[in-house]
């Protein structure tokens, strides 16, 4: 992937978390367990590693030059109307809303909105004992705290196949993009 040659004060050099490779995961995944783990397994099989010195860009000034298709991200500035975020105002305003946006984006795209989360690091852990409900989506998640990937091709494909149905001709003839939205408050663009 092609990146603009750019060096600016507001760059940064960081150390990234990574999940460290190992043997077992020749025969199991990767997991972590949100709430208490089930007697004798672990909460999580993997250990984070800081992974080399990159830099992290500071692309402001620059957010026209990238864009989904040559990038895998592009910027977009939206002022969002919808300031209280439970599941009824989600449902009617919010969803609605990004429909809109991503539509002004690209005018002829179908959009279905399969699922949201709501993240912050202000959350306590979850308590012991308790149970992390994965299908709530108004339950609040910390932030995930390392490089990670959102959707496989095969979770994509599975979430077209139940938007789209089997059909091999409407799966296969159209293109398919999951889209995460960052959302940040107005406050990150001043200039």
């Amino acid at each position: 992937m092609a990146t603009t040659a750019h060096n600016n004060a507001e760059d940064e050099i960081s150390q990234l978390n990574y999940i460290q490779d190992s043997e077992l995961f020749l025969q199991q995944k990767p997991y972590e367990i949100l709430s208490e783990a089930p007697p004798g397994t672990q909460k999580c099989n993997f250990q984070l590693g800081q992974g080399p010195p990159e830099i992290i860009q500071d692309i402001r000034g620059l957010e026209s030059q990238f864009d989904l298709d040559n990038h895998g991200f592009q910027v977009v500035r939206h002022m969002l109307k919808t300031k209280v975020f439970d599941e009824d105002t989600i449902k009617s305003e919010y969803i609605p809303e990004i429909d809109m946006l991503l539509k002004s984006i690209e005018p002829d795209i179908s959009v279905h909105v399969f699922d949201w989360r709501l993240r912050s690091s202000s959350v306590p852990d979850p308590k012991l004992r308790s149970i992390v409900d994965l299908n709530d989506p108004m339950l609040v998640l910390k932030p995930v705290q390392a490089v990670h990937v959102d959707q496989s091709p095969y979770a994509a494909m599975k979430h077209a196949r139940s938007i789209l149905g089997d059909d091999p001709d409407a799966i296969m003839n159209k293109r398919i993009r999951i889209i995460k939205l960052a959302l940040f408050p107005s406050v990150v663009f001043n200039e």
